[in-house]
Formats: structure tokens, sequence, C-alpha cells
């Protein structure tokens, strides 16, 4: 079944059977889903989504020995933290080992159950030796391993095959967004056509190419969000009318930015990676263009317009959407839908798995 790597025992749950209500009543309160970052809004929603309590610390881009110093500090209190509340399963979200690693130390102690989380990032930033050994090692020892798409599943399963039990299949929740007044809306809306380039301003944003197709559409304008500061090239030539640079905001602010705008676009050079923003898109059944890669067709199928990393590439992707609005939102509507479904799926399978263990 899609989402479920093979490997991964798939259990049919009825719509509403006393075996679900039993599982959920074990599993909330009973796990808790570490995140060492700035913000994770697919580790909020999980932990939302699994019954799970939500415990995030920061971890600041930093010299490498202040950067591990925090990592230290964060293991301590987080180890604390789990002595504390005796959870019976950890979430951890898996960028870098070493949270897993505390998890996995606690584990010795308690014999709960520890499922790491694993972005992108756990095996392409720290894809070096000692830390990827490092890693896997940890992967062993685990329950069952998290992956955000089939694409990560498969290409972790062939690396390693002795994972390939372990792995399961969950992209993010489609998101529940805030709310937001119709003043702040007004607040973003010109009296053409509007739209919003999801950022971060990371690595692997393919924002210049971005903004070369933007300055050639006069007549629309183009809000771009995320800490510009950031960027690694002159942003004055593109100040113009047609172009905003927004900063982080604040969330009620950032949701009315993208509730207001007649389109949005999310981008990435990443292979084997979904946007974060695409999930946003769907929450809010925006039109939208996407990067084309092979994970994101696999996820969004015809219901985006798709761009490679060029400024050609997404003019002409901008031209399709601002043309056919009212066709990719009638199309986000029903993939919205169906996304919904397949996840309330795979979480119900995934809550089965762990309430079978704790029980």
């Amino acid at each position: 079944m899609d989402g479920v790597h093979k490997g991964v025992l798939w259990v049919a749950l009825k719509p509403v059977s006393q075996k679900r209500i039993q599982v959920e009543r074990v599993t909330r309160n009973k796990g808790i889903f570490v995140a060492w970052t700035e913000v994770s809004r697919r580790s909020e929603e999980l932990a939302k989504q699994l019954g799970a309590e939500y415990y995030r610390l920061k971890r600041k881009d930093a010299p490498t020995f202040l950067a591990i110093l925090r990592l230290m500090v964060n293991a301590i209190i987080t180890f604390i933290k789990f002595l504390r509340s005796h959870p019976k399963v950890i979430y951890s979200f898996q960028a870098h080992p070493f949270i897993t690693f505390t998890a996995m130390f606690y584990k010795l102690l308690s014999g709960c159950r520890v499922i790491p989380d694993l972005h992108t990032a756990a095996f392409s930033d720290y894809d070096t030796f000692p830390v990827n050994f490092f890693s896997f090692m940890l992967w062993r020892n685990c329950d069952i391993l998290l992956v955000h798409n089939e694409g990560l599943s498969q290409a972790l399963g062939d690396r390693f095959p002795s994972l390939e039990g372990k792995l399961f299949v969950l992209e993010d929740p489609i998101p529940v967004l805030s709310g937001s007044s119709d003043q702040n809306m007004l607040k973003w809306k010109n009296s053409g056509m509007t739209a919003v380039l999801i950022s971060r301003f990371s690595r692997d944003e393919p924002i210049e190419p971005f903004l070369e197709a933007a300055v050639r559409h006069a007549h629309i304008h183009f809000y771009i969000t995320g800490n510009y500061h950031r960027a690694k090239f002159s942003l004055e030539k593109y100040r113009e009318q047609n172009i905003t640079f927004t900063g982080f905001l604040p969330e009620e602010e950032y949701v009315s930015l993208l509730r207001s705008a007649d389109f949005l676009i999310v981008l990435t050079t990443r292979d084997r990676t979904l946007l974060s923003g695409g999930y946003e898109g769907l929450s809010l059944v925006k039109p939208m263009v996407v990067s084309e890669t092979d994970t994101i067709r696999r996820y969004f199928s015809d219901s985006v317009v798709y761009a490679r990393s060029t400024p050609d590439a997404i003019y002409k992707a901008i031209v399709e959407v601002a043309e056919s609005v009212d066709k990719y939102t009638v199309l986000a509507a029903a993939k919205k839908k169906n996304k919904i479904r397949e996840w309330e799926e795979k979480r119900q399978n995934l809550l089965t798995l762990l309430g079978s263990a704790i029980l």
C-alpha cells in the first residue's frame, strides 16, 4: 500500500473499533516528540496527531565549538526531561544523530521505544564518516524509522538493507493553519494578482533564478518570505515595485499573507524531499508552482504546476498557473481531501504498531 515500505506490517483497521480507542488511550500522554530546532511544523503536527507531548529546544547556527557545546547542553536537558516524564515512546527530530543518541541512552535504562523522524539532512548533511556510521548503528537499534516519502525510504533501504523492515513512510500531515482576519489579509492585497514565494533562504532554494523570472512578470506582485539577510547574493536589483521581501513573519501574519495570495511558489534543488510550504498550500487550497522532482511529482501528481530551477522554466510555470488559477484551485481541493484520507490510514497503522508494543 502506498506510504508503507515493504517489510512493515500493515494492520487493517475498522472505521471505529475498541482496538483503536484502546491504542489512542494508551499512546496519549505516554509519548514525547523531541526537536532541537528553531521551528518544525512537521514535528509539532506529528506530536499532536500521535498524542505525544511536543518538547522543543532551540538550536542555532554557530561556530563548531559553540554548536557542539549547545548540543551537549540540549542532551543533558533532554535526558532530565525523560527521567521526569517516563515516556514509553520517544520520537526524535533527527537531522544530526545526537538527539536520537540521547533517546537511545534513556532506552537502555527504561526499555522505551525510540522512533527517529529522519529528515533529509540525516543522511545528506551528515553523510561523512564517522557520523554516518554512528547514525547507522543508532538506527539498527531503533524500533521504527519514520521517513518523509517513498523516495527516501527506497534510498535508505537500498543503502542499508538491514533497515528495510524498520522503515515507515509518513508524510507531513496537512496542517490546520491558524485563522486570519480580513483586515490582515487586505494588508497584503494589491489591485492586481499577488503571489508568495515561501522561503527560508536556505541553500537548497533556487531563489536567484526565481527572482530573475519574477521581475519579468510586472503585472504580478511577489512577496518573498524568510530571512533575506541570509541571501548569498545582492538583492538590491530585485527590489522592484513588484517584489517585496517580508522577512520573518509572526504566524498569524504569515498565514494571512498566504491566504491573500492568488497562488504560491515553493522551490527546492534537493532531491527526495517534500516541501513544508507545499503542505501549507494544500491546507489553504492554493494553486502552486513547485519544483520538478520525482518525489514531489509522486506526491502532488497533476494538482500543481512544475518548474525546473532555471529562470525560463520558472517564468513559464508562473504564466501557466496565473492563467489557470480556478483550475488549479479545484485540483488542490481534491488533492487535499485525498491526502487527508491517506494520512489518517497511515496514522492509524502506526498507532496500532505502537499500541501492540506498549500495552
